[in-house]
């Protein structure tokens, strides 16, 4: 299954300046190390850029109540965070992760629950893109959507020709080119009973998991292990998880999420 996503301002922010090779430096209120207050603020060394990483988990956003309506409640480009963040994985601080198993996570926060001191990891690094080196042309006419590989093999590519348009306010048929990548959205058994296990302590209670967040960071060390610094939400991806379904059938959670961009071709 494939999950689309929405990219954030912030998101754009970086690309810009990495593609003009200018330094970046994060706007206030922008980064996860600010909200959970994790190494914030951190400065960027000149040429080095935040990359794609990182994935973080919500519960919130699933409905909202308005005047007995039900609406879905839907990230903005201006948000920096899910709506409602919950841990991957949690342990007492007397049994913290280490090793191999440490470096799985970051954004680490100690919280108190139950009279309990928890270190609880609030993001997950990322092990599988798909990035095919190639673009496509998505073309939807009559509410009929197709899609095709675009062919470089063109010498007119290099050698355009004025052409005039006469189609573009026409709402029955659009046609964009699109350049997309995946990125692994994996929650295996052992993963979702964390996540359970996690949602129990802080809460009391199971939620579905509603938000996917995808994040840019640069790996720092730290006395507890790898931190990620200057995390900044890319990408949001709406998802609806009963873990209990996969648990009852003992089931993964195996998809990807689709990141990239489109522009219309006008013909």
């Amino acid at each position: 299954m494939i999950l689309n996503s929405q990219k954030t301002m912030y998101g754009m922010h970086l690309k810009i300046n990495m593609l003009l090779g200018l330094p970046h430096t994060d706007l206030p209120n922008t980064t996860l190390n600010e909200k959970f207050n994790i190494l914030p603020n951190m400065p960027i060394t000149p040429g080095v850029y935040p990359t794609i990483k990182y994935l973080t988990l919500g519960i919130g956003g699933n409905t909202v109540t308005d005047s007995s309506i039900y609406k879905y409640s839907k990230h903005r480009s201006t948000d920096g965070a899910l709506f409602d963040h919950i841990p991957f994985i949690i342990r007492p601080l007397t049994s913290d992760l280490v090793g191999v198993e440490r470096d799985k996570y970051r954004l680490r926060v100690i919280e108190t629950h139950n009279s309990i001191d928890y270190a609880c990891y609030y993001a997950k690094v990322v092990n599988t893109f798909i990035n095919r080196p190639s673009l496509n042309e998505v073309t939807t006419t009559n509410g009929i959507t197709s899609i095709k590989e675009i062919t470089t093999n063109d010498a007119s590519i290099l050698s355009p020709a004025p052409r005039v348009i006469t189609n573009y306010l026409d709402q029955t048929k659009n046609t964009y080119s699109v350049k997309i990548a995946k990125i692994g959205f994996n929650l295996y058994l052992s993963d979702i009973n964390e996540i359970r296990d996690a949602m129990t302590i802080r809460l009391g209670s199971i939620h579905n998991l509603t938000e996917v967040g995808v994040v840019s960071g640069i790996d720092t060390p730290t006395a507890t292990g790898n931190e990620v610094t200057n995390a900044t939400m890319f990408y949001f991806s709406e998802i609806d998880i009963d873990t209990q379904i996969n648990i009852n059938n003992q089931t993964d959670i195996v998809r990807n999420i689709e990141i990239g961009g489109m522009e219309p071709i006008l013909k």
